[in-house]
Formats: structure tokens, sequence, C-alpha cells
């Protein structure tokens, strides 16, 4: 099943990984408008599930998840495919920016 079933042909893939539900969502909306492919994880667990089921090209991942401490998280994406970017973010509010 394509990451982006609404483009005709998706050049890149994303992996967002946040713990806020409608902050997955939106990005997912615009990753899909823009004909990127957006695979969306709440969780540690389930964005290493992904990541090991689905080709993607980069991943974002914002660090202040419930079931993985950050290092972690980063360690395990490079020992499954260290090749591939990991941008992290970690910033709670926009008031904390």
């Amino acid at each position: 099943q394509p990451l982006c079933p609404n483009a005709r042909e998706v050049m890149l893939s994303v992996l967002v990984v946040d713990a806020d539900d409608d902050a997955l969502k939106t990005i997912g909306e615009i990753l899909h408008g823009a004909g990127i492919g957006a695979a969306l994880a709440s969780t540690g667990l389930h964005a290493l599930t992904l990541f090991r089921q689905v080709p993607v090209d980069v991943v974002v991942v914002d660090l202040r998840l419930s079931d993985f401490a950050g290092i972690e998280m980063l360690r395990a994406f490079r020992d499954e495919r260290a090749g591939v970017p990991v941008i992290v973010t970690g910033v709670s509010s926009p008031g904390a920016a």
C-alpha cells in the first residue's frame, strides 16, 4: 500500500514520529498534499516497527516520547539503517522555542 495514495509518483517518503496525535494528523495531511509519502507514528515502538517495514528517505522524530529515551531512539534508527537521515525536534510549545 503506497504511503501517499493520492500522489501519482512519490519522490520522497518521510517517517514522522510525534506523541501529539493532532500534530501527526496535520503534518501527514500537509505532506500528502505536497505529494510526499508519510508514515506516521505516535510511539517509539510503532516508529521502529514502521521503520523496519516501510522504506523511508528521512525520519523526523520528536525526542519527547513516553516509551523511548531520545538517544535510544536515535541509536535504534542508526542500528537498523545508518544511512537514513534523522531530523530531531523537541520543542514542546511555540512559546518554548
